[in-house]
């Protein structure tokens, strides 16, 4: 054979697998993604990174919150701190140290061409302080903006419905194999996601929840209080639609949700799911799990009380 028509062939074998890759690479996803939740920043120079002592120069404490995650948090489910000073030496008190945004924080979304969409951030101010003590030398504080905040992940996979057990074909879907699990952007994350034949008219699943971001995972409405029966609490629901679904995994809930300790960021949970199989079927179902809970998270910015003059 001509060794030209050789390599136009070869070029347009190249040509159609690359047509195919992309197109299978840009299928639409359900979720944008990501392991984030809310992202904290200070404005600039509030606080600057230096001071002077004697009440002689007020400065402002701004704390930028940016959602990068794909849930929204209502205003009043955001509690923003200053903490790591003595509010009484900057002139505060510690009641002025606390508050919510005046926005709900929007989560971010995706467009028509299946683009992130960034979330607009939102200022929380603290005003007027202003150092009133002395200081014999440069004296270094960290100003930490402590966030907690009510937070949710979406999850959704594909599960497989045979009425006909024994059915392992993979015509239509697979009864014995990993799914893959389709999160939404937040820092806690359903991963592992397994499917199994559990019994003459039982499917099992199994499926875990993981702890992605750098925070603390707190039990939700209980504003990230440090107690030991309220830490690494997640609030997990599993619906697949149809009846007959047990879960176990759950320190308390019932059969299909309830709450969940993590250990060492992680946590399995175990579903049978009855099915009919006097009906003729074979057919994949959308099953979703949602998971809720408080989240901390904390940013340092270090500040320089020089002597005044």
């Amino acid at each position: 054979m001509d060794k030209k028509i050789l390599m136009a062939i070869l070029l347009i074998g190249i040509a159609l697998t690359f047509g195919c890759n992309t197109s299978n690479t840009n299928k639409r996803s359900t979720f944008v993604g990501g392991t984030n939740g809310i992202l904290i920043n200070f404005e600039e120079n509030a606080p600057p990174n230096q001071v002077y002592d004697s009440g002689s120069n007020p400065f402002d404490v701004v704390v930028m919150l940016t959602n990068d995650g794909e849930y929204t948090v209502p205003k009043d489910k955001v509690t923003v701190s200053i903490i790591g000073i003595d509010p009484a030496a900057f002139g505060q008190s510690p009641a002025a140290l606390s508050k919510h945004p005046t926005d709900d924080l929007q989560g971010v979304t995706k467009d028509a061409s299946n683009n992130k969409q960034p979330s607009i951030p939102v200022a929380v101010e603290f005003n007027n302080f202003n150092y009133l003590g002395k200081v014999l030398g440069d004296l270094q504080y960290n100003i930490i903006a402590q966030v907690c905040y009510n937070y949710q992940t979406n999850a959704n996979v594909m599960l497989c419905i045979k009425s006909n057990l024994m059915d392992t074909k993979s015509t239509v879907c697979n009864l014995n194999e990993k799914k893959t699990v389709e999160n939404s952007g937040a820092p806690v994350q359903i991963t592992l996601f397994t499917q199994s034949v559990g019994g003459k008219d039982k499917i099992g699943f199994q499926f875990t929840i993981e702890q992605k971001g750098n925070g603390n995972i707190f039990m939700s409405g209980l504003s990230c209080a440090d107690t030991f029966a309220n830490r690494n609490k997640v609030y997990v629901t599993v619906d697949t639609g149809l009846p007959g679904l047990k879960c176990t995994g759950f320190t308390s809930g019932n059969d299909n949700s309830g709450f969940m300790t993590l250990y060492q960021g992680k946590r399995t949970i175990n579903c049978v799911q009855q099915i009919d199989t006097s009906v003729d079927s074979k057919y994949e179902k959308a099953v979703t799990i949602t998971a809720n809970y408080d989240y901390l998270e904390m940013k340092s910015q270090p500040i320089v009380v020089k002597k005044s003059m």
